[in-house]
C-alpha cells in the first residue's frame, strides 16, 4: 500500500488553531501543577524523615531518662513492654550488656553505635524471628554503664507515605489535565464558532451574495472590532462595484437609443440608394450596429440577472425537458457543422428556478462547444441524478480545450482566448451562463475532457 492509503483525516475542530491553543494551554496548566506537586512531594517525604527522626530521638531519651529516674531494671522492663506492643515490622527496640548480650527488645544484638544509623534487621517473638528483613532508620545510645539502647523505625512505612502521595499526585495531575484540556476546548469552541461565522459569510459573498455582512456579537471584543471593520470594507466594496455596474448599466441602455435611430436610418438609406458598394457599406454598417446592440442586451441582461429579481419568478419544471429540448435543437446544428452530437438525458429530473433563464445557459454553453470544436469533433449533452438526487449536468466536446490557467477567466465580461478573438462574438456568452449558474446556486466545473473540455454543472 502507498502512503496515502494508511492516512488518517483527522476531525475538523481538531486541526483548528482553537484545539492546538486548548492543548497548548492544558500543557503548561499540567506542566505548573506537575512542579507544585512534584515540590508538595519533596516536602511532604522530608518532613517524614524529619517526624520519623524526631520520633525517635524523643523516645530515646524517654527511655534514658526512665533508666537515670529508676535504674536498668525498670529500663528492661519498659523496653520489654514497648517490644511486645509493638507490631513486629513497625518499631524495633533493642537494650543489651556489655558483652552484647540481649537483655530486653524484639530483634538481635547488634554493633553499639551511637546517634542515626540505617540497619537490616528482624524482629524476634518468643525467642524465633518473626517475619523477613527490613531496614529500619534506628538511634542508639550507650549508657553509663556501658549497656547499649536503641530504638527503630522501618523505613517501609516512610515509603508507603510517599507512595501514597505519589499516587494521590498521579490522579490529581491527571484530572487536571482532563479538566484543563475541556476548559481549553470550551473555550476554543467558542472561538471557533465565531470564526465560522465569519468564514460562512466570507464564502457566501465569495460567492456573490455581495449584501452578506458578519454578524457581531455586542462584546465589543477584538473579534466584534475586526468583523465591523470587515463589514466597514465590504460596504465600501459593494458601492464600488454598484457604482461601476450602474455607470456600465447605464451606458448600455443610454447607447441602445441612438444606436437604434442610427441604425434606422442606415435601413432607410440602404432602401433609397442604388449604388451597390454604398449598399454594401450599409449592409456592413448594419451587422456592426446588431452586434453592439447585441453586446449591449446582453450587458444588460446578465445585470437583471445578477440584481437577483428573477428569484422571484423561480417555479418548479421540468430540468429534462430543457435539457431535450436544447438537444433537438443543437443536434441539427452539430449535422450542418458536420460534428457528431450525442444527448444523454435521464428522464424526469425536477428543477427549481427559472425555466427560461436555465435554457439559456444550456444553450449557450452547448452552443460555445459546438462553435469552437472542429468539424468531424464529438459534442456531448447529459444529464443525470447525482448523489442525493441532485441534478448534474455535462456538456464536453473534443475540441482544442481551454488551457487550466485560463479556466477561471473565461466566465469574466468579455474575456476571449487568444486564438478566438478573429472570430465572432463579444465573450458575453459565458458570463452570462455564469450569472446564471451563480442565481439558481449551481457550481461550475471546467474540467480536461483529453481532449477537448468538460463542463459540468452541479445543481
Amino acid at each position: 500500500m502507498g502512503p496515502d492509503t494508511c492516512s488518517v483525516t483527522l476531525p475538523r475542530f481538531v486541526r483548528t488553531a482553537a484545539f492546538r491553543l486548548a492543548i497548548l494551554y492544558a500543557a503548561i496548566f499540567s506542566f505548573s501543577t506537575f512542579a507544585l506537586f512534584a515540590f508538595t512531594y519533596w516536602r511532604v517525604q522530608a518532613y517524614g524523615a524529619d517526624q520519623m527522626r524526631a520520633s525517635l530521638g524523643v523516645e530515646v531519651a524517654a527511655l534514658l531518662e526512665e533508666h537515670r529516674r529508676a535504674g536498668l531494671d525498670r529500663l528492661r522492663e519498659e523496653v520489654e513492654g514497648r517490644a511486645n506492643a509493638a507490631e513486629s515490622r513497625s518499631s524495633f527496640y533493642l537494650l543489651q550488656n556489655p558483652a552484647g548480650e540481649r537483655l530486653a527488645g524484639n530483634i538481635p544484638p547488634a554493633e553499639a553505635l551511637e546517634g542515626l544509623y540505617e540497619r537490616r534487621t528482624s524482629s524476634i517473638h518468643g525467642g524465633r524471628q518473626s517475619g523477613g528483613p527490613a531496614v529500619a532508620l534506628f538511634r542508639g545510645a550507650v549508657l553509663p554503664s556501658g549497656d547499649y539502647l536503641a530504638v527503630g523505625r522501618v523505613l517501609d512505612d516512610l515509603g508507603d507515605l510517599n507512595t501514597l502521595v505519589l499516587r494521590a499526585f498521579v490522579g490529581s495531575l491527571a484530572v487536571t489535565a482532563l479538566l484543563a484540556l475541556a476548559g481549553g476546548v470550551l473555550l476554543g469552541a467558542g472561538f471557533v464558532r465565531r470564526l465560522e461565522a465569519i468564514n460562512r459569510t466570507a464564502h457566501r459573498i465569495v460567492g456573490g451574495h455581495l449584501s452578506e455582512r458578519i454578524p457581531l456579537q455586542g462584546a465589543d471584543d477584538e473579534l466584534d472590532q475586526l468583523s465591523g471593520n470587515l463589514n466597514a470594507m465590504l460596504d465600501r466594496i459593494q458601492d464600488l462595484m454598484e457604482s461601476m455596474r450602474q455607470v456600465s448599466n447605464d451606458v448600455a441602455h443610454d447607447l441602445r437609443t441612438p444606436l437604434a435611430h442610427l441604425r434606422r436610418r442606415l435601413e432607410r438609406m440602404l432602401q433609397k440608394t442604388q449604388d451597390s458598394a454604398l449598399q454594401d457599406d450599409a449592409e456592413a454598417a448594419l451587422e456592426e450596429i446588431d452586434s453592439i446592440l447585441g453586446t449591449f442586451q446582453a450587458l444588460l441582461r446578465i445585470a437583471q440577472i445578477e440584481t437577483g429579481s428573477r428569484r422571484a419568478g423561480f417555479r418548479a419544471y421540468d430540468l429534462s425537458g430543457v435539457f431535450e429540448t436544447i438537444c433537438d435543437a443543437y443536434g441539427a446544428v452539430a449535422e450542418d457543422r458536420q460534428q457528431r452530437f450525442i444527448s444523454k438525458v435521464e428522464a424526469g429530473v425536477p428543477h427549481v428556478g427559472d425555466r427560461e433563464l436555465m435554457t439559456q445557459m444550456l444553450a449557450n454553453l452547448v452552443e460555445n462547444a459546438l462553435r469552437h470544436s472542429p468539424a468531424g469533433a464529438t459534442v456531448s449533452v447529459e444529464l443525470r441524478r447525482g448523489p442525493g438526487g441532485r441534478p448534474v449536468g455535462l456538456v464536453s466536446d473534443d475540441g482544442p480545450g481551454v488551457p487550466e490557467a485560463e479556466r477561471d477567466k473565461v466566465f469574466r465580461r468579455f474575456y476571449r482566448l487568444e486564438r478566438n478573438r478573429t472570430t465572432s462574438g463579444n465573450g458575453l456568452g459565458l458570463s452570462l451562463v455564469a450569472a446564471v449558474a451563480e442565481l439558481h446556486d449551481i457550481k461550475l466545473k471546467l474540467e480536461d475532457n483529453l481532449p477537448g473540455l468538460r463542463v459540468q454543472m452541479l445543481f
